[in-house]
């Protein structure tokens, strides 16, 4: 198959595709593609291409096919916050620095319990004996992790933590 020789006719080819409004154009060129193989092939590709390029998009289905919004759960909020992670993270290594330092590692819950009340100082007790507690300590135990606050207060409260050695004696003066 020979070439088109003329450059600018087959460059005029989209003047003919539908969207065109140039009607005395379309005539020379109409003229020229008639007499052109070459340009009648390209003509034909060019329609095809157009009538893909062109097709009706069908919108209003495809808006229906997407779900409609729901907003997470509250829940799933705050678990995804990094604040919350942060927080847990820091409950662990306190609580995990407190059962370390103790003096009374093996000490049954129940004598732990009554020291601290002794001491009137809330006291954090993780470790094995946990497995000691009755039911009913148990669901309070439960009750009370279900009275926690997971997501934290808008203004930050000071706290201060004392240290505690090995022995269990504080190492910053009197509390």
């Amino acid at each position: 198959m020979t070439e088109c020789t003329n450059p600018t006719m087959k460059d005029r080819l989209p003047e003919l595709l539908p969207e065109s409004d140039d009607a005395r154009a379309s005539v020379e060129v109409r003229a020229h593609v008639a007499a052109c193989a070459s340009c009648q092939d390209d003509l034909a590709v060019l329609e095809r291409v157009h009538a893909l390029a062109w097709t009706e998009v069908d919108a209003v289905r495809i808006a229906g096919a997407i779900p409609a919004y729901r907003p997470a759960s509250r829940w799933r909020r705050v678990a995804a916050s990094g604040q919350w992670r942060a927080a847990a993270v820091v409950l662990v290594a306190v609580g995990l620095a407190v059962g370390y330092g103790r003096s009374d590692r093996g000490a049954p819950v129940d004598t732990v319990l009554a020291r601290g009340a002794a001491e009137s100082r809330p006291v954090l007790s993780i470790g094995d004996n946990l497995a000691d507690l009755s039911d009913a300590d148990l669901r309070e135990l439960a009750a009370e992790l279900g009275e926690l606050e997971a997501v934290t207060s808008a203004e930050p409260e000071a706290i201060a933590v004392p240290a505690v050695g090995r022995d269990g004696a504080g190492s910053g003066g009197s509390a």
